[in-house]
């Protein structure tokens, strides 16, 4: 398993890793599956070039920003303030 390799500096492995059979997963695999996001958790990737949407329109931007703000408020009525607080930074610090 490559997990299994030493690693140098950075975390690159000291000798060439090669994957020859990766696998298939079939169309049913319950890791396929779409899953709501845990309380707390917003459904957004935590790096922008990930997210599916389009974020080149500032609707699509404003829009997450506003979901991710409501989480926050959320999580600080709850008491969970340093939650609270990255939830705010994301949502208006991006």
């Amino acid at each position: 398993m490559i997990e299994n390799n030493p690693t140098s500096g950075g975390d690159v492995p000291q000798a060439a890793v090669t994957i020859t059979d990766s696998g298939e997963l079939s169309p049913d695999d319950p890791s396929l599956l779409e899953q709501g996001a845990a309380v707390g958790e917003d459904p957004y990737e935590d790096y922008p070039d990930d997210e599916d949407r389009d974020l080149s329109k500032p609707e699509s931007v404003i829009e997450i920003s506003m979901i991710v703000r409501d989480i926050g408020n959320k999580l600080y009525k709850e008491g969970n303030i340093d939650q609270a607080l990255q939830k705010y930074q994301s949502a208006y610090l991006g």
